[in-house]
């Protein structure tokens, strides 16, 4: 493993990390639960539609194909 794909790695995993620990996604959580379960509530929204791949955010930087896979995760949730 290249240091430089691993300081990416890293970084990524760090802010993705950070994210999932926001207490935001704590309350969106809930929401979709209460949603889950038919409760009324205020309508969400779910964006799922969009070509990850001709995004520039898509654009991997790791050496190794192996962890190229992980990056575009990482990259992919992230967005």
């Amino acid at each position: 493993m290249m240091n430089q794909d691993k300081l990416a790695l890293g970084d990524l995993a760090k802010q993705y990390a950070e994210l999932c620990n926001d207490p935001v996604q704590d309350e969106r959580r809930a929401l979709w639960r209460q949603h889950n379960s038919l409760k009324k509530i205020r309508p969400l929204i779910y964006v799922r539609a969009f070509v990850w791949e001709e995004m520039p955010q898509s654009k991997c930087t790791c050496a190794d194909p192996f962890l190229r896979q992980f990056e575009d995760f990482f990259r992919n949730h992230l967005f």
